[in-house]
C-alpha cells in the first residue's frame, strides 16, 4: 500500500508542478489566469498534505473516510474557486469560462469515485482496492489540469493573450512548461 500512495503523492507532485506562488497581477487576464492556479495550488498542497498524513498513520477504513472528507471540503472549495472566476477578459473568455467550468464538474465526479470507493471498501482487500481508485483519480485529476490548460492556450481569438498570462504569472509559469 505504501507504493500505491508513493505513487499517489508523485501524482500530485505533477499537479505541484502545475502551479507556484502568487504575485500582484497587472492585467485583467493575468489576474484571472493567477486566481485560477493559485486556486489549484491551494488544493494541490493540501491533498498532498491529506495523502501524507494517511500514509504516516497508517490505512484504515476510519483514515481514508477522514482524508475523504477533507478532500471533498477541499475540492468544493476548489471547485467554487474555478466557477467563481468568471470570463477573462479576451475574445476567447466565454470558451475559457466553459472550460474551466467543465473541469470544476471533472473534479466532482472524480471526487465522488473516490468517495465511492472509500464507502465500498471492506477488508484488506477492500482498502487495496480504494487505494488504487484512489491513486488513479487523483492521476485522472492530474490529467485533467494539463487538459484544461492547453485547451486554454489554444482558445481561438483570444489565444495568445491568455496563453502570455500563464507565462507571465509566476503562479502559472511551471504549469504552462509542464504542458508543452
Amino acid at each position: 500500500m505504501k507504493r500505491v500512495f508513493a505513487a499517489v503523492v508523485l501524482t500530485l507532485a505533477l499537479v505541484a508542478a502545475g502551479c507556484g506562488g502568487s504575485k500582484s497581477d497587472t492585467t485583467p487576464t493575468e489576474k484571472w489566469a493567477g486566481d485560477l492556479c493559485s486556486a489549484v495550488n491551494t488544493w494541490r498542497t493540501s491533498i498532498t498534505s491529506i495523502v501524507s498524513s494517511v500514509q504516516q498513520n497508517g490505512v484504515t477504513k476510519d483514515s481514508l473516510k477522514n482524508a475523504l472528507d477533507q478532500a471533498k471540503s477541499d475540492t468544493k472549495k476548489l471547485t467554487d474557486d474555478l466557477k467563481s472566476l468568471g470570463r477573462p477578459n479576451t475574445e476567447a473568455g466565454d470558451e475559457a469560462q466553459a472550460d474551466v467550468d467543465q473541469l470544476a464538474t471533472e473534479l466532482d465526479d472524480g471526487l465522488a469515485k473516490v468517495g465511492d470507493a472509500v464507502d465500498n471498501a471492506s477488508g484488506t482487500q477492500g482498502m487495496l482496492s480504494a487505494v488504487s481508485v484512489i491513486g488513479g483519480t487523483l492521476s485522472t485529476m492530474a490529467q485533467q489540469f494539463r487538459t484544461t490548460l492547453t485547451a486554454l492556450e489554444g482558445l481561438g481569438e483570444g489565444q495568445k493573450e491568455i496563453k502570455q498570462a500563464f507565462q507571465t504569472v509566476p503562479a502559472c509559469k511551471e504549469l504552462t512548461a509542464s504542458s508543452s
